[in-house]
């Protein structure tokens, strides 16, 4: 059966030997279906869509960071000498 997986930034087509509700196995080795590294879907829009979820939570915490950042700098440059 043909999956697709997920991972460093692409999706590439995957024969599985067999599956099971959250395990595929390739070349008789079985992988988890969804981990922070990969994942397989039945469909390349379904991995598609996990991949830009997965951008946009990215983009999301960046920007909180970077929001954080800015703060500090602000804070640091309002700093005033104690006198």
């Amino acid at each position: 059966m043909t999956k697709f997986k997920t991972g460093l930034g692409k999706i590439e087509r995957v024969e599985c030997d067999r599956e099971t509700e959250t395990m595929v196995w390739v070349n008789g080795r079985g992988y988890k279906k969804l981990t922070s590294y990969e994942s397989y879907f039945d469909s390349w829009n379904e991995a598609k869509a996990h991949m830009i979820r997965r951008a946009e939570e990215d983009v999301k915490w960046h920007e909180r960071q970077l929001d954080a950042a800015k703060s500090k700098l602000a804070n640091a440059r309002a700093l005033q000498e104690v006198k």
